[in-house]
């Protein structure tokens, strides 16, 4: 993950939020002024603060892809989340690293949320099978 050096070699239509700041308003700063709806805006926010806390409260720019598939990988087989849930999740990870971090998050490969293409052992990890006698 390679950050850029400063805030003005950023490119231009990003924005800069206020460094004194929290860190989960600038994440907001940032939603604003790329417009987004308030209902994101407040997803977002939720699945940034999850992933700081799931990651034992570490910033997340010590972070990198080892642990966003952890954080992933932990909802569907720790939580049981529907595939979309762990999109929503992947998107405001994305979001965090691309446009509030400016970092790039690297290669988070092939990211497969059926649970039916698992192999059979995380299949009945996720959703057991339920006899009908």
């Amino acid at each position: 993950m390679t950050a850029f050096p400063s805030p003005a070699d950023a490119p231009l239509g990003r924005f800069v939020p206020n460094p004194k700041a929290r860190f989960l308003d600038q994440c907001r700063e940032v939603m604003r002024f790329k417009r987004f709806s308030l209902r994101t805006e407040d997803a977002y926010v939720q699945w940034i603060r999850r992933f700081i806390v799931w990651s034992g409260k570490r910033h997340p720019r010590e972070l990198g892809v080892a642990e966003v598939n952890g954080f992933l990988g932990g909802l569907v087989l720790g939580k049981g989340v529907a595939a979309s849930t762990q999109n929503q999740a992947l998107n405001a990870l994305v979001f965090l690293y691309r446009e509030v971090l400016r970092m790039e998050l690297g290669d988070l490969g092939a990211y497969d949320c059926n649970r039916d293409a698992m192999p059979g052992s995380l299949q009945r990890m996720v959703r057991p099978q339920h006899r009908h006698d």
